[in-house]
Formats: structure tokens, sequence, C-alpha cells
């Protein structure tokens, strides 16, 4: 059986998407209000019989499932079960993510030139983006590990996608709503492509003229894809709306908090998170923890506070991609974070306490001493990527996706 939402929105819940083998925490959603779950799909509405009895089980009846993700990588593609699973994970995220950004890239390709973008391709880029979330979360947020070399418009598009569908998903918003979120990410910025290339390239010197016309691309990309035609509004909308903020101080309307949509602030969180810890040609990214500081900085006043406490529970105080520095002086690179401990995630160190280059290997910063207690490593600081010599990409490239 597996949960897809539940009939209350905002209530944390961990376990969407997983398959259920017990019911611990049916008292716990009890006591949030929660009347009904959601089941997947119909084949799981009977695989737990005792769950029924307990007059929580529905099948989702919305909107029919969406498909499973495809084409997961097999044993002969360097897949190792047993060996490291994350491996695992992000060999599959890659090829999902290889996929996306060649769809994404072609629908670019025919704005810039001028065309119609393709809805139909973007829309099935969505539509896995979801299942994969749905069916396979551990591989969802590994997407985003995946460094592209490609144009960062693209990159951009396919980040903010993910990031506002795993937002949505843990919101408990139903597939559909996921769907649209999903889509919207991917089209929010094409407004820009209309616009000469170094407008959106070099946006740190731009004159004020250059600037405004810059800030015109929510309006073009709504007006872009309503003549399109078949999209639903709630996507046009965010499209149009992801530069508002929560004060007024927003563009197109100045909306106020109240005025702008559901999916637009989603949108604008993930937006904003992606641009500040993206490579830029004119800027270096911040790390992932400066950008979660930043825009927790930004709550109320020009995000929604409680879509941005959800957003750094989804992420972690130490995102995945933060490289820290231990109490021993070992350097290591978050590649997950640990369920219900997001100060203790799991990392790979890349550098002993020595401050010499290692063999990548994995360690888990939940474990203690069995006498004492006691973290047996515990984080001192973060760095940035410009503190140390390792690509940390390559190494994780070299290690995890070969499955070592």
């Amino acid at each position: 059986m597996i949960i897809s939402r539940l009939d209350k929105q905002g209530v944390h819940f961990p376990h969407y998407g997983q398959v259920i083998t017990n019911l611990d925490f049916i008292d716990n959603l009890r006591e949030q209000g929660v009347v009904h779950v959601y089941l997947a799909d119909e084949e799981t509405e009977q695989t737990l019989f005792p769950f029924e009895n307990f007059g929580l089980a529905k099948k989702d009846s919305l909107r029919p499932p969406c498909r499973k993700p495809e084409d997961e990588p097999t044993d002969d593609e360097n897949m190792r079960p047993g060996v490291f699973s994350p491996g695992n994970n992000l060999m599959f995220a890659r090829k999902i993510r290889q996929r996306a950004r060649n769809n994404v890239k072609s629908i670019f390709d025919r704005i810039i030139a001028g065309d119609k973008p393709d809805l139909d391709t973007a829309k099935s880029v969505a539509d896995e983006f979801v299942s994969t979330c749905l069916y396979k979360n551990e591989v969802f947020m590994n997407m985003l590990l995946v460094k592209e070399t490609l144009e960062c418009e693209v990159n951009h598009a396919i980040n903010v996608s993910i990031l506002s569908i795993a937002l949505g998903r843990r919101l408990g918003l139903p597939t559909y709503e996921l769907e649209n979120l999903g889509l919207a990410g991917l089209l929010h910025d094409v407004g820009m492509l209309t616009m000469p290339e170094y407008v959106y390239r070099e946006s740190s010197s731009l004159s004020d003229s250059e600037f405004k016309t810059l800030m015109s691309h929510s309006e073009k990309g709504f007006e872009m894809l309503k003549q399109c035609g078949g999209l639903n509004e709630t996507v046009l909308q965010a499209v149009l709306q992801h530069h508002e903020k929560a004060n007024g101080t927003g563009y197109p309307e100045g909306l106020l908090e109240r005025q702008i949509t559901k999916n637009a602030k989603i949108i604008s969180i993930a937006d904003t998170y992606d641009t500040i810890t993206a490579d830029r040609p004119y800027s270096k990214g911040r790390s992932p923890v400066q950008a979660i500081k930043m825009i927790f900085g930004w709550s109320g006043k020009h995000f929604n506070e409680t879509l941005v406490k959800f957003f750094v529970s989804l992420l972690g105080v130490y995102p995945v991609g933060t490289i820290l520095r231990l109490d021993t002086n070992e350097v290591g690179i978050v590649y997950e974070v640990s369920r219900g401990s997001s100060t203790k995630p799991k990392i790979l160190v890349i550098i002993d306490e020595n401050g010499q280059e290692v063999e990548p290997f994995p360690v888990d910063l939940n474990n203690r001493n069995i006498l004492t207690g006691q973290p047996l490593k515990a984080i001192k600081e973060t760095l940035t990527p410009d503190q140390i010599t390792t690509d940390i990409f390559s190494v994780l490239e070299k290690y995890l996706f070969n499955g070592n």
C-alpha cells in the first residue's frame, strides 16, 4: 500500500510514496485531524487489510494514478544493489535527469527560434518527475546532485520543478496538483527566452531599461503560454506571479500574500533557492546552508512563513550537497538527509583529519558510541566549494554513480 495524500493539507507525514508495512502512525494522524488517507493505486488498496478496518483508507479517485517511473537501471548498468544504495539512487536519478534535460532543451530551443513550446513534452517531463517523487522518493531529490554543463536556463527549470514538486508533496498535495506544480516550475521563466540572450545571462550589469525588460519575463511567459492553450489556470498564474512577494513589493502587480496563488508561492521559494545556489555567468553560487538562511530571513516578507518552514524541513538544516568540516577535521559532502534528524546527515568523507584527499567513504553522523551514547563524529562548521580543491560533483559521479 502506498499513500498518495491525506484529506488534510499541511500535516507533516514522512511516508508518502513508501510501501506501508505497519500502522503505528494512525493515532498521530488522527490527533492532527486527519480523517482519511488516499491510496496511490488500486492495486495496493487491498494490500493491508487491517488498515481498512480503521476506516481510514480510500482510493484516490480525484485523478487516475500517475505511471510508475520507467527504465530503472539494472545490475548490468553498474547497479549493484546492497553495496551502497545511494549509488543506485544516483544512477537512476542521472538517467531521469538526462532524459528531462534533453526534452527541456528541445522545448526551450523551439521558443528561442520563435516557435510555440511543445507543451505535451513538458507535461511528460513533469509527469515523470511526479511519478519518481511518489514511487522513488529516495531517488527524486538526488536529481539535484547531477551536475550539468548545459545552459543554466535548462538546469534552473529542472531544479525549480523538482524542488516545487518535493515541497508540494511534503504539504500533502494530491497528484494532479503536483503535476501542475512541476509543469509551472519547468515553464516559469520561458518569457526570458523571448529576450536578447545578454539580458537574462548578464543581469548583474544591465541598465535600468534593460532590467525593466528582464522584469517583464513573467508577463511575457504568461501571455505566450495562454496563447498556446491547454494549460490549467493554476499553471498560468504561477508563471505570472512567481516574483510576487508577501509584503507587496514584488512584480508584476505588487500583490499581497493573500492575493498570490499557492503554486506561485511554492515556485517562488524554489526559484529563489536555486538562483542563490547555482553558478551563473555573473556570480558564484552560495552554499545550500547560506541559501536556507537567506530564505528563512525573508520569511513573512517575501515568502509565506509556513511554506518556508516546510521547505527547510524538506531540505534539512544541511541540504544535500553541503560541505561540512567535522570535529575530527575531516571534510565531507552531504549526500542524504537522515530521516528524523536533519542536523545529523549522511556524508561522504573526501578529506581526512590531516587535510589529505582520500578515497570517499560514507559516514552516518547519527551513529553514536554504544557505551557513552555520544555522537562518534560531530559537525564543526560548513564550508563553501571554493574553500576546498576537490570537485565534489566529480567525487559523487566517480563514487556514487559507479556504485563503489
